[in-house]
């Protein structure tokens, strides 16, 4: 199978593993964790959109710190990674919103013990896969989210058919923050 397909293959699945239903469903249960705890740390606790090019849009800077006494692999297409926004309902963590990229395979960025990847994610109209909630287009809510990162691998394999294994989801999100999206028309 050529390399492009495979890296095809592999956005699809990627993106029907972190599909979500109509109606939310547990992903994650909310449990009070210190900030500190968690991998991804972002630039902020709270985020009101700004003015951007195609309408209101959030900037986070989201740097993952790899606590892991081994390396762990990313994978990305010439650096782009697959991130997104998971958002609180109820106790449950929901996937809201995801980014869209390229479907190509890039060798995996691989983090040792303590190393640290940094990326900014721009969510904006247009930009990115708003998965929930389904009611308003390319719209979020206002509410508590988090950033996740997908593709975070503790093994990289890509000979034997699958590319690894992927770390807990406890172990590639960030700690609470919220998003102000109401008024930003």
């Amino acid at each position: 199978m050529q390399k492009s397909t495979v890296c095809a293959v592999v956005l699809i699945i990627l993106v029907a593993c972190h599909s979500q239903p109509d109606e939310p469903r547990e992903s994650s249960v909310v449990e009070p964790v210190a900030a500190e705890q968690f991998p991804i740390e972002t630039d902020r606790t709270s985020y009101l959109p700004g003015d951007g090019e195609f309408g209101p849009e959030v900037t986070i800077l989201a740097r993952y710190t790899s606590t892991d006494p081994a390396p762990v692999y990313i994978v990305n297409c010439n650096g782009a990674i697959g991130h997104g926004l998971q958002i609180k309902v109820g106790e449950q963590w929901v996937n809201a919103w995801l980014t869209a990229i390229n479907s190509c395979l890039s060798g995996p960025i691989v983090l040792n013990p303590g190393d640290e990847h940094r990326d900014t994610m721009v969510v904006r109209p247009g930009a990115g896969v708003v998965v929930y909630p389904r009611d308003r287009g390319d719209r979020l809510h206002d509410g508590t989210y988090r950033v996740v990162w997908y593709g975070v691998l503790s093994t990289y394999e890509p000979a034997a058919g699958s590319l690894g294994t992927e770390l807990p989801l406890e172990r590639r999100v960030s700690a609470p923050f919220t998003i102000s999206w109401e008024g930003a028309d």
